[in-house]
């Protein structure tokens, strides 16, 4: 009876089953562990940017960290995360400070300890409603990006007190989409993230640079607006075929 059960106990020791959970148990752990190291005791800060996603759309903050480094030095910025995967890569790509909150709870926790003047959000992210739940706090949506794309222009612009936009173009868009939208919501701010002086990663070159910059694939067909899978070769090809020319691919981030 005896090595039945021992054989029994060792074969779901050694099945897949237990070994995913034994890793995601050990890595509930060291989750637990960042947070704490990361538990935002230490900031001080008038600005928090709230970032809730995994590290797959990393990029739509990443975009904006040379800019809020820069606002750093006259309003101190920290980046709020509520996924582990994401605060891990920031970790290596800034010094800002950064504060790992995974629950609800312990997050608005947070916000009632400190004194933040500011929010500023680079997506619409699911979690952005739970952070947006607290009131003392300006909220601004900043986005990452702008095109005539269906998912620039939502209801979930309605939800922060100031939407910034690059110029015209995005308030003419929000006007044609939205019912009930009060438009006063929308400040026009340009691209900050051009203000920042950058080292080029071109070599210089006399001859004519062309950048096939296809968007996003979307997350479903209604959302689809690239040319790679259509159009992406005969583009390629046609811009490889002009004299003196050369060709900068530039896929859309992951």
């Amino acid at each position: 009876m005896k090595n039945v059960i021992r054989k029994t106990a060792l074969a779901a020791v050694r099945s897949s089953a237990w070994k995913k959970t034994s890793r995601w148990i050990r890595g509930s752990e060291r989750w637990v562990q960042l947070e704490e190291e990361f538990d935002g005791s230490y900031v001080k800060a008038e600005v928090i940017v709230y970032f809730g996603d995994a590290k797959s759309k990393f990029y739509q903050l990443q975009q904006w960290i040379p800019v809020l480094e820069e606002l750093h030095k006259s309003h101190k910025v920290a980046i709020i995360f509520r996924r582990p995967s994401s605060l891990l890569r920031a970790r290596s790509r800034t010094r800002l400070p950064l504060v790992l909150k995974r629950r609800f709870d312990p997050l608005h926790t947070f916000y009632h300890a400190n004194n933040f003047k500011l929010a500023l959000y680079v997506n619409n992210g699911m979690t952005n409603f739970q952070s947006l739940g607290y009131a003392p706090m300006v909220h601004v949506h900043i986005n990452h990006g702008e095109s005539d794309k269906l998912s620039m222009v939502s209801n979930q612009a309605k939800s922060y007190d100031r939407v910034f936009v690059a110029g015209d173009a995005a308030i003419e868009r929000h006007r044609k989409a939205l019912l009930d939208f009060d438009e006063r919501a929308l400040i026009k701010v340009g691209r900050p993230q051009l203000d920042i002086e950058r080292i080029s990663e071109l070599e210089p070159s006399a001859v004519k640079t062309v950048m096939y910059a296809p968007t996003w694939e979307g997350e479903n067909d209604a959302n689809n607006y690239t040319s790679v899978d259509l159009y992406g070769s005969q583009i390629v090809e046609a811009a490889l075929a002009l004299e003196n020319t050369r060709l900068i691919y530039k896929p859309h981030p992951e």
